[in-house]
């Protein structure tokens, strides 16, 4: 696939937007998204009940008890779970951006990556 400046054109069969930004059209910074997570874990923003109902599973993406490997849907966030790990998150990507949040739960340790 060769990419070129100007008008974007369709690309793997999904049509993409003119511009570059999140479909939420949210932007933050590293410490930005670090804060917003902890503040919904501390209950500052959210009781812990919504927190609950984000946190919990509505729908399934991917789901395979052979490789132990899972992913739900809660409410705004990506649910994931391999073997004994499991992680909240979301992430998004458009042509040459990306990004990801998750925070990962092992052994009673809360582990947050933001790529």
């Amino acid at each position: 696939m060769q990419f070129q400046l100007g008008p974007r054109r369709e690309v793997i069969g999904s049509l993409v937007a003119n511009i570059i930004m999140p479909a939420g059209a949210l932007r933050a910074s590293v410490t930005d998204l670090y804060a917003y997570f902890k503040a919904i874990n501390q209950h500052k923003i959210i009781n812990k009940e919504s927190k609950d109902l984000m946190f919990s599973k509505h729908a399934t993406k991917v789901s395979s008890e052979s490789m132990q490997y899972h992913i739900h849907y809660g409410y705004g966030f990506m649910l994931t779970q391999t073997g004994q790990a499991k992680s909240v998150g979301h992430g998004g990507v458009d042509l040459g951006v990306g990004s990801n949040f998750e925070a990962l739960f092992l052994h009673s340790v809360v582990t947050t990556v933001i790529h």
